[in-house]
């Protein structure tokens, strides 16, 4: 599976997913001269949903296919090294390659405008209950051999200080990513 495959095939299962996109699947793709390596960066912006409001959700999804991921596939890999080693009767597998994928999911009021504040128990309940939530989508992981996979942050909650001293809530986001396993040659 090459690049052009997975984002094609990464395409068509978001379109078949249970998400309305709204607006049609228009990525920043971008190849750097330097190293070969390929950015992709998706901005998904969501509905205005009436249990969201007044957040205006927005979800973006990256990652970076380097010029490595680009050879593994060109041939298969034992056969690259054997190419590269010769055969000495060394025919082990090789470790399957991972592209890590990163979420970053946002919630914002429109521009120019706050939320009031809830209670500090209120908004630390909502983050520790929305943080699970958020867990248990996208947990954090670890391989057989003890290698991470996957991770995700906590909830942050950007607050402003207004002009008459209380404070306002302007947003929300949460970060994760988690490493895909590519199919072989």
């Amino acid at each position: 599976m090459n690049y052009h495959k997975f984002r094609d095939q990464w395409h068509k299962v978001l379109q078949t997913t249970l998400l309305s996109v709204p607006r049609p699947i228009l990525p920043t793709e971008q190849i750097n001269l330097r190293d070969m390596s390929r950015s992709y960066e998706l901005i998904l912006y969501g509905k205005p949903q009436p249990k969201c409001e007044p957040f205006f959700p927005t979800a973006t999804i990256e990652w970076e296919w380097d010029a490595l991921l680009s050879a593994r596939f060109a041939t298969t890999e034992e056969d690259m090294l054997m190419q590269i080693f010769g055969d000495f009767d060394i025919h082990e597998d090789s470790v399957p390659p991972q592209l890590r994928m990163d979420v970053h999911l946002y919630a914002g009021v429109s521009y120019g405008t706050v939320y009031p504040m809830p209670t500090l128990n209120v908004l630390q309940r909502w983050i520790e209950r929305t943080s699970e939530a958020l867990q248990n989508i996208l947990p954090t992981g670890f391989d057989s051999d003890g290698s991470l996979c996957a991770f995700s942050e906590p909830v942050e909650a950007t607050v402003k200080l207004l002009d008459d001293g209380s404070f306002g809530l302007e947003s929300v986001s949460f970060k994760a990513w988690q490493g895909v396993a590519l199919p072989r040659h």
